[in-house]
């Protein structure tokens, strides 16, 4: 947010060391907007489902916990 010269209410006062973000651009005929899903995360607790956008209309959901999941059990680290 520093590099895009802008702030977020979800990172005030103080942003999560753990997070897990995702965003979008689309423009309107006056501005280009940036929007954005911010997920704080903590030990022991479920990872969120990120959409990850195509385009400004279409997103697929990128489904944090499996996707964890599957390596963990793999290596039989889980």
């Amino acid at each position: 947010m520093d590099w895009l010269e802008s702030t977020d209410p979800d990172l005030e006062p103080e942003p999560s060391p753990m997070s897990a973000v995702t965003m979008r651009l689309r423009a309107t005929l006056a501005q280009r907007l940036l929007d954005s899903w911010y997920y704080r995360l903590q030990v022991g607790q479920v990872l969120p489902a990120l959409p990850i956008w195509l385009n400004e209309r279409q997103a697929v959901s990128l489904e944090l916990e499996s996707c964890y999941e599957e390596p963990c059990r793999l290596l039989r680290i889980a």
